[in-house]
């Protein structure tokens, strides 16, 4: 490896014969690491400012193949990556990854695949994810700065200074590849992963942005927090354009990582208003802006396909526009983006649940949309995702009678109005789907860096996709939420089948005793249909109500209840003729029969 980055062909050679050989092999890695090689990686990913301006080719690939082996040593099921991460911070070769993805260096592939390995560094590491959190760089000088209290003021005066998260959100709203962007959404979820602490630390930003802030690309996208730009892009998905298209798309997912599996984070942007509070007027919280976002999405999505039916004696007109983003991809990507967020959000949380089932309209909207005859191929996506969302309003709903849409309730319009098996057939039905086999295969979660160093990689990540091309290489889904689509799924489907499930447990009435509350059970079990056949608990498990579960469980009683009675005086008719043979003077004086075994012998003859 001598001569470092400069090193040419001889050094690349190199580098590729250490991949195979890292490749796969723990024993290597480690011995790798042991031998201090690690350390000398930093002559090979070090640049100057003048050099990332001015990259050769062989400088290019001579950081592909360096990436690739550090994405090798921290990455997959490799039981010593932890320690590798460790090692690799310690060698400095976090901040020399660190402005390679995040600087403004003049190769898109070299850019993609530092991104790629900037993920795995973060992946799990708290060490690395808080160094991360704290860290500034300078965009144009490659140069991470860790701040302190001597050069605080200085940080903050200098315009081309940003936090790494910051910037790392600059590249995923602003940059003009899609596949930059997803690499750089794919290190905030890298970051974020079973990192509580970061979770709650950006949850704590998702403030309302500026009233004043002007929504234009060129505004500074730094400005304000990580929060209040995610909540911008979000709300303001309309404003989507040619350049930088699918922002809220990349808002939306940035949040599902922000909130998936944290309660506390949760529970802390319900309570963060987006306006301000006015008398009288229920708070408009982020979960109730997207909501009204995804109605209007899809009115307008409607109103598109509609306009596109009508137009479509002109489309060999505007064939020769293809650098032009489909609307319906647009509005599918924007609802399927905003039912994720929102499952995850509702996800084992009832204050979201309860906030969801607060507006009457929300409910029935879901209903709608499930039972739209299909316009698009993203309809099977948009009409299975709220069929979850309708399912965990079940699963997490309320108990109490009182409440409109309890337990109870949702579970009669799903059966009345759905019915079980089309809800179950759309939950399925976007299961067996090619995207969401994809990232159920873990295609949606490879890491292109692994691939680094092939002439094809090179070819494909150098080349410049146009915008009508973009579409396809976004995954609508990843690996972890297909594991949380299916697990949760298959327990609403199991509960709605189950009728204890859904009954609601009798109300207890503080200020009446105990007694009343057993002469009401009594009086409606007086005035229950009287029936002589019994429905068996086989046939009460295909019951469709609870009332009448209850009813067949109070016949099944009254049954055993009158057999019982009829076995008693069947007994007592034992025992006086028992009495009587032993009182005759026929009965044998010595011997005394057993009542009991009289009784069971007689009882076994009825029973034949």
């Amino acid at each position: 490896l001598e001569g470092g980055i400069e090193g040419g062909i001889i050094v690349q050679d190199a580098l590729q014969i250490i991949n195979v050989l890292l490749q796969d092999n723990v024993s290597n890695q480690n011995y790798f690491r042991e031998t201090s090689c690690i350390g000398k990686l930093t002559s090979l990913l070090k640049l100057s400012s003048s050099d990332a301006w001015i990259l050769t080719d062989d400088q290019i690939h001579i950081l592909l193949l360096t990436l690739k082996m550090v994405s090798l040593l921290v990455s997959g099921n490799n039981p010593s990556a932890h320690t590798n991460q460790a090692v690799m911070c310690k060698n400095n070769v976090f901040n020399l990854v660190l402005p390679l993805a995040l600087g403004r260096i003049n190769s898109t592939v070299t850019r993609i695949t530092a991104l790629y390995t900037l993920g795995d560094l973060l992946f799990g590491n708290k060490e690395n994810c808080t160094l991360f959190s704290t860290i500034q760089i300078h965009v144009e000088d490659l140069i991470p700065v860790v701040v302190t209290p001597n050069n605080m003021h200085a940080i903050a005066s200098n315009p081309k200074i940003h936090p790494a998260l910051s910037r790392l959100l600059t590249v995923v709203l602003k940059m003009s590849d899609i596949r930059e962007r997803i690499a750089a959404c794919r290190v905030f979820k890298c970051y974020l992963y079973e990192n509580e602490e970061g979770q709650l630390s950006l949850a704590s930003t998702l403030t309302p942005p500026p009233t004043d802030e002007s929504h234009n690309d060129s505004h500074n996208s730094s400005s304000g927090s990580i929060g209040s730009q995610l909540i911008s892009n979000l709300i303001s998905w309309e404003d989507d354009n040619e350049a930088y298209p699918y922002k809220c798309w990349f808002a939306c997912s940035i949040l599902t990582y922000i909130l998936k599996d944290e309660p506390t984070s949760k529970e802390l942007v319900l309570k963060i208003p987006l306006e301000i509070p006015k008398s009288g007027v229920p708070m408009v919280t982020l979960l109730s802006k997207c909501t009204k976002n995804l109605m209007l999405s899809c009115r307008l999505s409607q109103s598109n396909n509609s306009n596109n039916a009508n137009n479509s004696n002109n489309s060999n007109q505007n064939s020769g526009n293809s650098n032009r983003i489909s609307s319906s991809d647009r509005f599918t990507l924007v609802k399927i983006g905003l039912l994720r967020l929102l499952a995850v959000w509702m996800d084992n949380c009832p204050n979201a649940i309860k906030i969801f089932l607060s507006s009457a309209n929300n409910l029935p909207f879901l209903v709608e949309l499930i039972l739209a005859a299909p316009s698009d191929e993203g309809d099977v996506h948009v009409q299975g995702l709220c069929c979850l969302l309708l399912g965990l309003a079940f699963k997490y709903g309320e108990e109490e009678s009182g409440s409109q849409f309890n337990r109870a309730a949702i579970h009669s319009l799903i059966q009345s109005r759905i019915g079980l098996d089309q809800f179950n057939s759309k939950l399925d039905s976007l299961r067996k789907n090619p995207q969401f086999l994809s990232a159920e295969s873990g295609e949606s979660d490879a890491n292109v860096a692994l691939r680094a160093g092939d002439e094809n990689y090179v070819k494909i990540y150098s080349s410049q996709q146009q915008n009508s091309q973009q579409i396809s290489q976004i995954f609508y889904y990843d690996y972890d939420f297909t594991l949380f689509y299916k697990a949760t799924s298959d327990k609403i489907q199991k509960q709605l089948k189950s009728p204890k499930s859904f009954q609601t447990a009798p109300q207890k009435s503080k200020n009446k005793p105990k007694e009343n509350s057993r002469e009401n059970n009594e009086s409606k079990e007086s005035n229950s249909n009287q029936n002589s056949t019994v429905t068996l608990p086989k046939a009460v498990e295909n019951s469709s109500s609870s009332e009448a579960v209850l009813q067949s469980y109070k016949e099944l009683i009254r049954h055993q209840d009158a057999e019982l009675e009829s076995l008693k005086a069947e007994r007592d008719g034992l025992k006086k003729l028992l009495n009587a043979k032993e009182n005759s003077s026929s009965q044998p004086s010595g011997r005394r029969l057993n009542p009991s075994k009289i009784y069971w012998n007689r009882r076994r003859e009825v029973r034949v």
